[in-house]
């Protein structure tokens, strides 16, 4: 019986060990939404997937549907966000883990994918200073909450959470609305009881 192969860009947000060579990985994947991977024998010197799986990356995969787990079959590292400076890896950090609380198992969500696809990337090209930094998780902390449906009636706000272009001006326009903003995420997690 042939199994079908579902090759899809997917976020490495976390990994644990499974056995004595072999991960579990969580992938956020753009097709599939939150999965479990399991990657056999990675944890091996001489693994030719073991480079291309590091955590908080960007990486292109093929998975194959198990009984328990998804099966990591190929793996291609496009985009390591754990090499970047260190207050852009706690960012990239804190973001996976909204992910990893918000997202609910293998449904798609395609739109937010492709908006934290363009932020990581803008993120990793910029140099921001730590104002804009904070700016940077505001809005994209807006945008995760806006695409899964957890964020209310925040009109003067929709300006962050549908723009499609990621730039310094748009960071330096979150200035005026910040308080605004971080109020709304607030009650935006207290609604949700996060």
């Amino acid at each position: 019986m042939a199994h079908l192969i579902y090759t899809t860009p997917a976020f490495l947000l976390r990994s644990r060990p499974s056995r004595e060579d072999s991960r579990v990985l969580t992938l956020y994947t753009r097709e599939l939404g939150l999965v479990e991977a399991y990657a056999q024998g990675v944890r091996k010197l001489k693994s030719k997937l073991r480079p291309h799986l590091s955590e908080l990356s960007l990486a292109r995969v093929s998975l194959v549907r198990g009984r328990e787990f998804w099966r990591l079959t190929s793996a291609e590292n496009l985009t390591n966000f754990g090499d970047c400076k260190p207050g852009k890896v706690l960012l990239v950090s804190r973001i996976f883990s909204l992910i990893l609380k918000l997202v609910n198992g293998e449904l798609a969500h395609p739109e937010l994918f492709d908006e934290l696809e363009k932020a990581l990337v803008f993120l990793t090209e910029s140099n921001l200073d730590p104002r804009s930094l904070h700016h940077f998780e505001i809005v994209m902390v807006l945008k995760v909450l806006y695409h899964l449906g957890y964020l209310g009636q925040a009109s003067n706000l929709e300006q962050f959470f549908l723009s499609p272009d990621w730039t310094l001006e748009f960071l330096e326009s979150v200035g005026p609305l910040r308080r605004q903003a971080l109020a709304s995420i607030n009650q935006s997690f207290e609604q949700s009881q996060l």
